[in-house]
Order: structure tokens, then sequence, then C-alpha cells
């Protein structure tokens, strides 16, 4: 199982790049990996309320909603926010040694619109309960627009690994940075700094950056106009 995520934190007032962060964290010991969009550093508080009993990934997904909602409780009364926006999606994906498959959940902290792309229609996910990710479905934060999925090649048939699908996924991400608004909030999109991969196997996890934006820095907006729009090796164009 393969996830993907960027890299950055932006103030959703002005854009701006407050902080890098990695978004995915692999758990190989549970067999899962959890990664997280919205509120920067959750990840963190999640650690440390991460109850001692949790042995498998199918423990995990039953204390998954407590947790996140214990998490962000934490950082409201300890101001610890970045923003006044409190909105999250946590995803845990990994092995279920109960059904002996690979399985993804999300919890939302907000009633958020999602495409069940099973039937075409969109829905909306109830807060705080853990939502099964079908197995043709992809979760994403904001979907790229139609013009960075062109630009990325991914309107195009590749013969490419997973590995290059993803990484073209987060790169049109940030190619809709500054153009794009997500479940009606006034603040646009961002993505970048990196493109964060991991891996998910049984007993075995790891995680890797496939490519970095040095031009994202600190204090300024993302502007996908600024670097590569795509690592060497994937760019439109390239042979072998």
């Amino acid at each position: 199982m393969l996830l993907g995520a960027d890299g950055v934190c932006t103030d959703p007032s002005t854009g701006a790049v407050v902080s890098y962060i990695e978004k995915i964290r692999v758990y190989p010991s549970l067999s899962c990996a959890i990664g997280v969009t919205g509120i920067g550093k959750i990840e963190n508080i999640m650690d440390w309320f991460m109850p001692k009993s949790v042995h498998d990934f199918d423990h995990l997904v039953e204390f998954l909603p407590e947790l996140v909602w214990h998490a962000q409780d934490y950082m409201i009364k300890n101001e610890l926010l970045s923003c006044d926006d409190i909105r999250s999606n946590v995803v845990a994906a990994g092995w279920s040694k109960r059904d002996q498959k690979f399985a993804a959940y999300r919890v939302v902290t907000y009633p958020k619109e999602s495409l069940d792309r099973s039937t075409g229609k969109t829905v909306t996910l109830e807060p705080w309960v853990a939502h099964e990710i079908t197995e043709s479905g992809t979760w994403t934060s904001c979907a790229p627009d139609a013009n960075a999925l062109q630009i990325c090649g991914l309107n195009e048939a590749h013969d490419e690994d997973d590995a290059a699908v993803m990484s073209r996924m987060i790169c049109a991400g940030r190619q809709s940075s500054g153009k794009i608004t997500q479940d009606g909030m006034s603040f646009q999109f961002n993505a970048g700094r990196f493109v964060q991969l991991a891996l998910v196997k049984q007993s075995h996890c790891q995680t890797w950056i496939a490519h970095h934006w040095p031009e994202d820095v600190i204090g300024q907006p993302v502007d996908p106009a600024r670097g590569s729009v795509l690592p060497p090796h994937l760019s439109l164009g390239h042979t072998e």
C-alpha cells in the first residue's frame, strides 16, 4: 500500500509557508502508516495520546476517531494552533490481520463532502467516524484542478509504477496552489516543498522524499511557476 503527501504548512490568510512538515508517519510494528492534513503538528499530539495497548492496525482503527479528537482538543486548549481553522483529515492505512488484506480508513473533524468513486456520487462524511476507503478509492485532501492534471501528465497513459503516479499527483497538487479552494474555505489550497511517499507492507514500512522544491521558502507563498513541475525522471518527454 502506497501513500503520498506534500511537505508544507501554510498561513491560510496569506498563503505563506509557515513550516516544513512530514505529513506521513510509518509504524512498522503495527504494519501501518498515518497521514494527516489540516492542523499542523497534530500528528505529534496523536503520538502522545496513542494508547499503549494498541497492538495492530485493526486495534488502531478502533481508537482512531477518539485519538484524533483528543489530539485536536489538546491543541485547542493549549493554544497550539497555527490558525483558527481546525478542520483536519486523518488517514490510517495498513495490513488488517482480521480481514487478511490491506485497508485504509479516514477520520474527518468536520462534515466533509467526498466523491464516492464507486458510484460517482458526492457524499458527506460524518465527523469522528472511521470511514473505510474502498479498494478503488483514492483519498486526497483536495483534488488538483484539470489544468494541473494535464500539466503533470495525469490525463495520459504511462507505463509507470504506483510511486511514479503518486508523485505526479502530489506535483499536480503543487500546481494547483493558490488557484483553488476546498470545503467552503475562504482561503486557497497550497501544497509544496517536497513529495513524501510511504510504502506499507506486512511488518515492513518505509518512507522517503521523492522530490524537493527548494524554491518553496518559509515566509513566502508557494508559487508553482518557480522550480520544476515534475522530478527529472518524470518530466514530460523524458526518455531513459
